[in-house]
């Protein structure tokens, strides 16, 4: 959650490095949301999915989160 603040308020979230792709990733960390190699992108879907889970509930709206199947699915392709 952190992060997703910073990025909001443009503030750096990160020193300035090269991505393990090769790409270069500024201080506002923008690419690692989009690079297929970063190793915390699943855990970031994960993470958010659960909390909109959370929120849904909480206002009384039944919800079904994706089934892990369709997850390995993509994840094959």
């Amino acid at each position: 959650m952190r992060v997703a603040v910073a990025m909001r308020l443009g503030c750096s979230v990160c020193v300035a490095h090269t991505c393990r792709c090769g790409a270069l990733v500024d201080a506002q960390g923008i690419y690692g949301s989009v690079c297929k190699q970063a190793p915390s992108r699943i855990a970031r879907h994960h993470a958010i999915n659960d909390v909109i889970a959370r929120a849904i509930t909480a206002a009384g709206v039944p919800i079904t989160k994706e089934p892990s199947a369709c997850q390995s699915r993509r994840q094959a392709a």
